[in-house]
């Protein structure tokens, strides 16, 4: 019993000594600077015999638990960064630029022939986002008229969700134009190098755009007036973004990742600037009048449904009608004239008369005396 006694009081001692001594050392609780030399301490401790009492389980727990402290892992220290500010170091810093959240405007030459409505220019705006051109015709190259036009193109992006944050402009803008961007949408504005037209994607817009609408202004009728470019424009807008694909989702057109799918049934589309007959309301005709007048297709009400707006001859003024009849055959299939009919009858006797005499050889009598 003596024996026991002694080993479990030494055993007590040395671990309440080994406790100790880690306290001393600045430790919390039983935290050691170097818990694998005392562990073999506790190791020894605890190899020994001890009584099977309660002092002995007791001393048991105590070793264990503080085997357990041993191994935990020292907490990480909280480095004093104040006193490397300005100093040079070899860290590397990344921030994603966001290349989609940019707008391109330009404004094309002077149209030969200046709108009734008083425009010469057209103003382009790409969104890369969507890929779709947008455009609005202008009066003046003048800081109001470019502000206008400006305005009108950001609130119909800003209408259906798009906000851009960056702007990309010709180097030839006027910083009148660089503060209204600036100050009133908030962007970053960028200039493109003098003489690089290549930089601004507008340059490639307004060419694409400008081969589309001299394709429509080809198939118009031949009376149409030119004066009634600026009329054209919007339906030529739908119809260039309905050919083009997006960007972001280049399985559907860039129509419909501004303006959602378009709707045929809604919005049934017909050749720009074709002869039609507007029908006439019986409450606005005379007795004796005419249910339909002439006048020319210019482009379908988005408004409305199955709605035209067509240009009237007679009064020089648009109208719209929900019953018109299209006459563009007559542009694609050419009629013809009295003098092509009396050209064809000619060409079709001369060679009738060509294959008579070919068929028909003529033998001329013998003037021989008879013997």
């Amino acid at each position: 019993m003596n024996h026991y006694s002694s080993g479990s009081a030494t055993n007590k001692a040395g671990i309440e000594s080994h406790c100790s001594s880690t306290k001393a050392n600045g430790s919390q609780g039983m935290h050691l600077k170097r818990p694998g030399k005392h562990c073999a301490k506790l190791t020894a401790y605890m190899i020994s015999p001890l009584p099977n009492s309660n002092q002995g389980r007791q001393l048991r727990r105590l070793a264990f638990a503080h085997s357990q402290e041993c191994h935990k892992p020292k907490p990480f220290k909280t480095a004093n960064t104040s006193q490397l500010e300005g100093k040079k170091v070899q860290d590397i810093h990344t921030q994603v630029y966001e290349v989609r959240e940019t707008v391109f405007t330009d404004q094309t030459g002077q149209f030969p022939t200046q709108s009734r409505s008083g425009n010469k220019y057209i103003m382009v705006m790409v969104d890369i986002d969507s890929s779709g051109i947008l455009v609005e015709p202008l009066k003046s190259r003048k800081d109001a008229e470019l502000h206008r036009a400006y305005t009108s193109l950001m609130t119909r992006l800003n209408r259906v969700g798009i906000f851009p944050k960056k702007h990309v402009l010709d180097n030839e803008i006027s910083q009148a134009m660089k503060d209204y961007v600036q100050d009133e949408y908030k962007m970053t504005v960028e200039l493109v190098p003098p003489g690089c037209h290549r930089r601004n994607a507008a340059e490639v817009a307004i060419r694409n755009f400008k081969a589309h609408f001299l394709s429509i202004l080809a198939g118009t009728a031949d009376d149409f007036p030119l004066q009634l470019w600026d009329k054209l424009l919007p339906q030529a807008e739908i119809t260039v973004n309905l050919l083009r694909p997006s960007n972001a989702t280049p399985n559907i057109s860039a129509y419909a990742h501004i303006n959602g799918p378009f709707d045929y049934n809604k919005m049934p589309l017909a050749p720009l600037g074709c002869n039609v007959q507007v029908h006439e309301k019986a409450d606005k005709r005379g007795t004796w009048a005419f249910h339909s007048v002439d006048g020319w297709y210019v482009q379908t009400s988005p408004e409305h449904y199955r709605t035209h707006k067509c240009y009237i001859k007679s009064t020089k003024s648009e109208r719209l009608s929900d019953t018109v009849q299209f006459q563009h055959k007559r542009i694609t299939n050419p009629t013809v004239s009295p003098k092509d009919k009396l050209m064809n009858a000619i060409a079709a006797c001369q060679q009738a008369l060509n294959n008579a005499t070919k068929s028909h050889h003529y033998n001329p009598p013998s003037h021989r005396l008879p013997p």
